[in-house]
């Protein structure tokens, strides 16, 4: 069994880039990285740590929240303490970044086909979710967690999402699940606990917020480099495509699929909104 707990930064109306991205690793792994952070957190006399109130700044550009008052070393200090805290577990890094421009660009069924509609002899038996692009890499995390299931066990999935978009990913869940392929058995359940109640899921937060503000800047920047932050928050790597999914990436997706001419008039899409949900 491996429990993966993910994130999600972008799903925001208005929105150019959503990210979905977080963790996935064995029960024990989870229980000594939750105890090692539970500690540090302690440490600082921190509640919780959230990527987005740790880097915000107020008008004067003083630190805010639990931080404020903080010295640059101080943050240093406590930001490298969980850093080393992930990279001292073998825990791996998953995300997914659809880049919104790129996947309105696509055709009706193209949408259509990439988000979950089936094919069956030329013709869809089912309509997908097409004015949900965050399906994408919703899906795109899902599965390559999955494919890293030992035989005959389960990955189960931890979100930490916003209550207005918790309806959303109960149904895409059961939608992924319901789909033809081969690491459906290995799919197990969702849960949707808090990152008070499961702290894994702050580092989730931490990988996915870092792994939004390089996938904003790639989407404007193809030749953009993550920053060193980054780099060591991918260190258990194993997944091995690159999922970013601007106008080539979308392309690689679609690439040998013969998708049925469109059947309705082409329609731009956003992502609808949820709540007045910032980025994470």
């Amino acid at each position: 069994m491996i429990q993966a707990y993910l994130d999600e930064s972008g799903i925001h109306e208005g929105a150019n880039v959503c990210v979905i991205a977080g963790y996935f690793g064995g029960p024990g792994q989870w229980k000594r990285l939750s105890s090692a952070w539970a500690r540090i957190l302690q440490l600082h006399n921190v509640t919780e740590f959230h990527a987005k109130e740790f880097w915000a700044r107020d008008p004067l550009g003083g630190r805010v929240g639990p931080y404020k008052g903080w010295s640059g070393k101080k943050a240093d200090t406590f930001l490298d303490q969980l850093v080393n805290i992930i990279q001292g577990r073998k825990v791996h890094p998953v995300s997914c970044a659809v880049v919104l421009d790129s996947f309105n660009k696509l055709s009706h069924n193209q949408r259509r086909f990439l988000t979950g509609g089936k094919l069956l002899n030329g013709k869809f038996k089912s309509s997908g979710c097409l004015s949900k692009s965050y399906f994408l890499p919703f899906q795109t995390c899902i599965l390559d967690a999955a494919d890293h299931v030992p035989v005959g066990g389960k990955a189960h999935f931890f979100f930490d999402l916003n209550k207005q978009f918790k309806g959303y990913a109960i149904d895409l869940f059961a939608l992924v699940k319901g789909l033809d392929l081969k690491v459906k058995d290995r799919i197990g359940e969702v849960h949707f606990p808090t990152g008070l109640e499961a702290v894994q899921l702050q580092a989730a937060d931490m990988f996915c917020y870092e792994s939004y503000q390089y996938e904003l800047k790639r989407a404007a920047n193809p030749n953009e480099r993550p920053r060193d932050l980054l780099l060591r928050l991918l260190k258990g790597l194993v997944v091995g495509a690159d999922t970013f999914l601007n106008d080539e990436g979308l392309a690689l997706l679609l690439d040998g699929i013969e998708i049925p001419p469109d059947d309705r008039v082409q329609f731009r899409v956003s992502i609808p909104p949820i709540g007045k949900t910032e980025t994470a």
